[in-house]
């Protein structure tokens, strides 16, 4: 019968079919500096990168201000942050936090920075000249 289509291997439809579940897409990710707290849930990271003038080939700085959806609240003021791209979560918001990669100096409680400047200063008396 030359009107019936060859019929394809199991092997091929299978192929056709969705990823696996332990796939997931490649999403956009960018590492950028938490600028300010905006809201509950919300902080706003400045993303750094370098661009080659287009005539001198000189790099120059560009800053981009993102709004990231961060739920646990978990980065404060100066963290340095790695962010990814995600489904609009409002106007302005589609990044979400992934993880915080540095803690910023600011955030450390204060007990932690008096002991660190009390044992700056024992080291300073301890093997210096007297003034």
């Amino acid at each position: 019968m030359p009107n019936q289509q060859p019929q394809q291997p199991a092997e091929l439809l299978k192929s056709d079919a969705k990823r696996p579940s332990s796939q997931k897409r490649h999403r956009d990710r960018r590492v950028g500096v938490v600028d300010s707290i905006s809201g509950a849930k919300t902080v706003r990271v400045v993303v750094e990168r370098l661009i080659p003038h287009r005539l001198y080939g000189k790099y120059i700085r560009r800053k981009t201000k993102l709004l990231v959806h961060d739920p646990e609240q978990r980065a404060k003021l100066g963290d340095t942050v790695e962010i990814e791209l995600c489904r609009p979560i409002s106007k302005r918001k589609s990044w979400r936090l992934v993880k915080i990669v540095k803690t910023s100096q600011i955030n450390q409680p204060q007990e932690k920075i008096v002991e660190q400047d009390k044992s700056d200063i024992e080291e300073n008396t301890q093997g210096g000249d007297a003034e």
